[in-house]
């Protein structure tokens, strides 16, 4: 039987396989998150690349321009969709001024990458804010929910 730890990393691998581009810690979270809430929405894509990313120019050979236009392209942790929105989650265990950054600039930046026609919704998915930070949401108008990081996720039904 394989120790603890071993046990974590293969979990923590497999989780990050699952939702690319998050953290170990935040998979944690956001499958939190999914056990309360993730059926509100009919599917949920990760790691979306939106804005233009950064050219080096044309001196370089085109697949290294590709490679270096992709790799600095903002990323979304997280696109969810409902049938009339498209909600736009950042995912960390302690939101500060970066997430709040990312959340408003992120729907503008999805609309002008994907012109996706529908309302977009940021969200912040966290355990807990950095002082000062909630009151700049509450007054930016961005939704958020707050995990309590001491719960554990329901528990399925045994189906007998």
């Amino acid at each position: 039987m394989p120790s603890s730890w071993l046990n974590n990393l293969r979990g923590s691998f497999l989780n990050m396989i699952r939702f690319p581009h998050l953290l170990p810690a935040d998979c944690v979270l956001w499958q939190r998150f999914l056990d309360l809430h993730g059926g509100a929405f009919s599917r949920f894509e990760y790691d979306i690349r939106v804005g233009e990313g950064t050219d080096p120019g044309d001196q370089y050979a085109d697949n290294v321009r590709y490679d270096a236009i992709t790799l600095s392209q903002r990323r979304i942790d997280v696109v969810g969709y409902q049938a009339n929105t498209i909600t736009l989650f950042e995912v960390t265990t302690s939101a500060g001024l970066t997430a709040l950054g990312q959340l408003t600039a992120y729907p503008k930046l999805f609309s002008l990458t994907y012109s996706p026609g529908l309302p977009i919704i940021p969200h912040l998915v966290t355990y807990r804010f950095q002082s000062d930070i909630e009151q700049i949401f509450i007054a930016q108008g961005i939704q958020y929910t707050i995990i309590p990081s001491g719960q554990k996720p329901p528990v399925p039904e045994e189906r007998t």
